[in-house]
C-alpha cells in the first residue's frame, strides 16, 4: 500500500487548526543523556509543595480564585469599630514563596478584588495587602472606613511569585 501525503495521518486532528483542539499526554519523563532512568512516581503533596513556592491560595485547591465561596476562607471577628481604625490581620503562607509574592485579596461576599466582606453590614469594605513577605502579609482595611460593631470579616487570597 503505498505511502501519499492522503494516507499518512488518515484520522488524525491537527491540534493546531483551532485554538479549542488540545493535546493531552501523561506519563511521560524527560531524560537528559542517552540512558534512562526508571520512571518516577511523585507524590500530589510533594508535587504541591513545590509549586506553592510560586503560588498559593487560600482557597481549595480544586477551586479557581474569585469563585464565590466560605470553604477555607480567612475569618476576622472584629470588636467595635464605629471609630473608624484600621482592622489589622497577618496571614501567614503554608510555606516559604521563593519571593515576596503579588498579593491579591477577593470579597468573601462577591469575590471583587481588593476588598474583604463585613458581614455584619453586609458590604465590602476597601483593604490592602503590606508589609508582603516569603511567609506573610499584612492585611490592613483602609484607614477611615466605618465598620459593624463586633463583625466577621472574611476574605480569600492568592499570593504569586512566579518568576
Amino acid at each position: 500500500f503505498p505511502v501519499t501525503n492522503a494516507n499518512i495521518i488518515v484520522g488524525q486532528t491537527n491540534v493546531a487548526a483551532a485554538t479549542n483542539n488540545y493535546w493531552q499526554i501523561t506519563g511521560v519523563q524527560l531524560e537528559t543523556g542517552p540512558v534512562a532512568t526508571p520512571f518516577e512516581f511523585e507524590p500530589f503533596e510533594t508535587t504541591l509543595r513545590k509549586c506553592q513556592r510560586y503560588y498559593q491560595k487560600s482557597y481549595n485547591v480544586d477551586v479557581n480564585p474569585g469563585t464565590v465561596t466560605a470553604a477555607n476562607g480567612v475569618n476576622l471577628l472584629s470588636g467595635n469599630r464605629t471609630d473608624r481604625f484600621a482592622l489589622e490581620a497577618t496571614m501567614h503562607f503554608s510555606s516559604s514563596m521563593r519571593a515576596a509574592p503579588t498579593v491579591v485579596l477577593y470579597s468573601m461576599g462577591d469575590a471583587a478584588t481588593g476588598f474583604v466582606r463585613d458581614e455584619g453590614a453586609p458590604a465590602n469594605r476597601a483593604a490592602t495587602a503590606l508589609n508582603i513577605g516569603q511567609d506573610r502579609a499584612f492585611v490592613r482595611l483602609d484607614s477611615g472606613v466605618t465598620t459593624s460593631a463586633n463583625s466577621t470579616h472574611s476574605w480569600h487570597w492568592t499570593a504569586s511569585a512566579e518568576l
